[in-house]
């Protein structure tokens, strides 16, 4: 008979550290790409801008997942939170 094991949950400080690579390497795209080209043109206020928003998604996705306690809830609370990211930089991007 063999058991099917349900998948651990993250330690609590592996979830900072995937984030904050992740987030680092996401705010390093728009570095490299002006490296390359003069469609990219960031000032220090975008990078601020983009890096405070990435800090307050990962704060709010931290909560959800230390708070929330039903898997269906987590993902439904995480998905809002990324359209809800994606919307703003948009209306930045536009603005």
């Amino acid at each position: 008979m063999t058991t099917s094991k349900i998948a651990e949950p993250l330690a609590p400080g592996t979830f900072r550290i995937v984030y904050a690579v992740l987030a680092s390497g996401l705010l390093a795209v728009p570095l490299i790409a002006m490296q390359f080209t003069r469609e990219v043109n960031w000032q220090i206020g975008d990078f601020i801008v983009f890096g405070a928003m990435l800090v307050i998604l990962g704060v709010a996705m931290d909560l959800i997942l230390r708070s929330a306690t039903r898997r269906a809830a987590k993902g439904m609370a995480i998905a809002l939170s990324v359209a809800g990211f994606v919307l703003v930089w948009a209306m930045l991007a536009t603005g």
